[in-house]
């Protein structure tokens, strides 16, 4: 228990020092900040404040992609859930980023719960690849006339 509370110890300043690092290239570039804040330096930070950082990363892989498939789904089909048209603009905001909350929320704890389950990253990369090909010529390609 102290090993562990010790490493965590010296794993958090390091990670907050990289994240205030990166904030201060924001000062000489908002496109830079932008870019490695998000979700690498997060993961990061989860990986290295963990006590078992192989795990957290054997979990990032799966959720990248189940982030990237939500995306997808959310620019491309905007009005899918739920549907509020007669809410306020604001309300209808809110409630679809709830439900996207909720939707993200929940695979992202059935693919956390179930890692071992999950094959590596090259059947990962490979699914997604195919994925990623097939869901932009169904729904992203116009029909020829």
């Amino acid at each position: 228990m102290t090993a562990t509370l010790l490493a965590f110890l010296t794993k958090l300043p390091l990670a907050l020092l990289v994240f205030l690092l990166i904030a201060y290239a924001g000062t000489v570039s908002r496109r830079i900040a932008g870019v490695l804040l998000t979700f690498p330096i997060l993961n990061g930070i989860a990986i290295v404040a963990s006590p078992q950082p192989v795990v957290v990363a054997d979990a990032i892989y799966p959720l990248v992609i189940f982030n990237c498939v939500l995306f997808a789904l959310v620019i491309s089909f905007p009005d899918a859930l739920p549907p509020v048209r007669a809410l306020s603009r604001h309300t209808r905001l809110f409630a679809r980023v709830t439900a996207w909350s909720i939707v993200w929320f929940a695979g992202a704890y059935l693919l956390t719960d179930f890692r071992a389950a999950i094959p590596g990253a090259g059947v990962l990369l490979a699914g997604s690849a195919v994925f990623a090909i097939l869901f932009v010529f169904v729904w992203w390609t116009k029909p020829h006339p």
